[in-house]
């Protein structure tokens, strides 16, 4: 019973450092004639994120079905944040939604997850591959604590 108690928490701690390492990318956008900017966010999560055989699936080098998200924030987050550049056209989240459409939606870790598509998005949108690793936060504890 121990051992599964262990290996249940360690499986807690693997998803909290998963999910503190979302990355997503943000247009900031200012509309003709408008004063205020808007912000478009667009990122990769697995359609079930919360599921547990989710959880189990991924860690066990599976793939789920992931889901493309495009939401509007109110303003840009304080943390965490990294500018990459200006986009080389001028209707960045248009041409963000072209290609999200080309983007296979069968998500699997350090294949085709959240840092994948942020890099291919990015990279799409500026020329310039971003360093992502420039994000990720420091490990709060080992694992096997």
């Amino acid at each position: 019973m121990h051992t599964f108690e262990n290996a249940f928490k360690m499986l807690g701690n693997l998803a909290d450092d998963a999910a503190a390492m979302h990355t997503m990318t943000i247009i900031e956008e200012q509309a003709p004639g408008a004063d205020t900017l808007t912000y478009r966010v667009f990122d990769f999560l697995p359609a079930e994120a919360t599921a547990p055989i989710t959880l189990a699936t991924l860690l066990t080098g599976g793939r789920v079905k992931g889901l493309l998200r495009e939401r509007q924030l109110r303003r840009l987050p304080h943390r965490r944040c990294l500018l990459i550049g200006e986009a080389d056209m001028a209707e960045a989240s248009q041409a963000a939604r072209i290609f999200n459409k080309s983007w296979p939606c069968e998500l699997q870790l350090l294949n085709n997850d959240c840092h994948s598509h942020t890099t291919a998005l990015v990279q799409h949108l500026t020329g310039r591959k971003p360093k992502l690793e420039k994000l990720r936060p420091l490990q709060r504890r080992p694992l096997w604590m």
